[in-house]
């Protein structure tokens, strides 16, 4: 009976464990759905300052701010991040994280689409030193990505 009733309490602890889980996957998407946001809008920021477009001056000084997923102020690391891109939510494929880079122009020097838009170019020094081989392919080695890419 005693063999029974820990059987039942670790399946129960088990469950539990089971659903935090879930709960925890679930507030990291809701919270990277909120990082892809404030980073649209620094995008737009950004294409605001560069194109001198004043027309909404709150618009510029809220989006200007980043904050992490939890409202805290953003770090130095945060700002980072976001200089290059940041990094790219998981899991994803390789040919998720490379259509990201290019629809949101994260390394226009290192990576672009060719004119007639069917094939992409790189600039392999670039790519190397950028920084965006590690925020978005977990790794430096351009050798890495290239074969990755030729599979």
């Amino acid at each position: 009976m005693k063999r029974a009733r820990a059987t039942k309490d670790k399946q129960e602890r088990q469950r539990t464990r089971t659903g935090e889980a879930h709960e925890r996957r679930a507030e990291a998407q809701t919270g990277t759905d909120r990082e892809t946001d404030s980073s649209d809008e620094a995008a737009q920021s950004r294409e605001a300052m560069t194109t001198g477009d004043s027309s909404d001056p709150n618009k510029a000084s809220t989006s200007s701010r980043s904050s992490s997923p939890g409202g805290e102020p953003a770090t130095s690391e945060e700002d980072a991040k976001h200089a290059h891109g940041g990094t790219f939510p998981n899991p994803t494929t390789f040919a998720e994280r490379v259509m990201h880079i290019l629809e949101n122009a994260i390394a226009p020097n290192a990576m672009w689409w060719l004119q007639n838009g069917e094939a992409i170019a790189i600039n392999p020094e670039v790519l190397s030193n950028c920084g965006v081989l590690a925020s978005h392919f977990h790794g430096n080695r351009f050798a890495t990505f290239l074969r990755t890419l030729t599979r």
